[in-house]
């Protein structure tokens, strides 16, 4: 219940950042992984394996982001390392894989309807924030 507070939280609140200014403020970001690790040593709910597995999704993405060109945020890479830490590897990957399913949905939209070109940045926690408020009522 906790850890789905923390999720719950970091995405909402990073979601408007990453809206308003297509920035996210990192010390929010650094905050909820040390609350993270401190409640997994304290609690114990997830194993180191599975930790680490959810947090090397959003390292790959960083890493991905920088080959690419800077065209994936640092920002998208730190908050799926952050979830890691909270969901574990199997979750935090269903979380990226639902997040970039719906993006391509709306980039789909917007490039049919409202005439945006491939070079149209989304914001993508968003997105993420949906995936998560889905994967908590489905289950």
């Amino acid at each position: 219940m906790v850890e789905s507070c923390m999720v719950l939280g970091l995405l909402g609140i990073c979601s408007i950042e990453d809206i308003k200014s297509r920035e996210i403020g990192v010390y929010k970001i650094y905050l909820s992984g040390i609350i993270g690790v401190l409640l997994h040593l304290f609690l114990g709910r997830k194993s180191v394996y599975s930790i680490l597995g959810g947090m090397l999704i959003g390292f790959i993405l960083l890493i991905v982001g920088k080959l690419a060109g800077e065209s994936i945020g640092a920002g998208d890479g730190l908050i799926l390392m952050d979830t890691g830490i909270f969901l574990g590897s199997a979750d935090n990957f269903r979380l990226l894989c639902g997040g970039i399913f719906l993006a391509g949905v709306a980039a789909l939209i917007l490039l049919l309807f409202f005439r945006k070109n491939r070079k149209y940045e989304l914001p993508f926690i968003p997105f993420l924030l949906v995936t998560y408020v889905g994967m908590l009522i489905c289950g």
